[in-house]
């Protein structure tokens, strides 16, 4: 499946349009597709760009949190200027981001709850999986950089506990 991914990177077919459904259904795919979008070593058929500014604003799931992990751990080369790793471009320009949007995706769940807009479990379940993955990656960590963003989220989230 592997050379497919990579065929399929280099295509220009995916978008990053594409990506979001993909990581939602299948988190083992989306991860060698990301990683072969971001590692392209021809930036003018494939900048990686759009590709990373999707990933801020995927919803706090377990798919989603499931990608991140795989991304924080990939040390695949890129051939990004300041960075080495795929670890490195996703820890220093996506991760702040996405915790930032984690914190307003549950913010405007509970609000939609509040208001009546909603009647399903999504902002108990964000919340829910929010503690549940952060604490798991501050549990792993040793590294200051990740630790700190995590411990915010995570102190958000549990701010929001009552729902839990």
């Amino acid at each position: 499946m592997a050379p497919i991914i990579f065929d399929l990177a280099s295509s220009q077919f995916i978008t990053s349009l594409d990506l979001t459904p993909i990581i939602a259904h299948n988190p083992t795919i989306a991860h060698p597709l990301l990683v072969a979008l971001l590692t392209n070593v021809n930036p003018e058929k494939n900048s990686p760009r759009p590709f990373l500014d999707i990933l801020p604003f995927l919803p706090p799931t377990l798919a989603t949190f499931d990608l991140y992990g795989r991304l924080l751990r990939d040390q695949t080369r890129v051939t990004v200027q300041g960075y080495s790793t795929v670890a490195d471009l996703v820890l220093m320009e996506v991760l702040g981001r996405f915790i930032h949007e984690c914190i307003n995706w549950l913010d405007r769940a509970e609000r939609e709850e509040r208001q009546g807009n909603i009647s399903d479990d999504r902002f108990v379940k964000g919340v829910q999986n929010v503690c549940f993955v952060f604490n798991l990656y501050l549990m792993a960590t040793s590294d200051f950089l990740i630790a700190v963003p995590l411990l915010h989220i995570t102190h958000q989230a549990l701010h929001c506990g009552s729902y839990m």
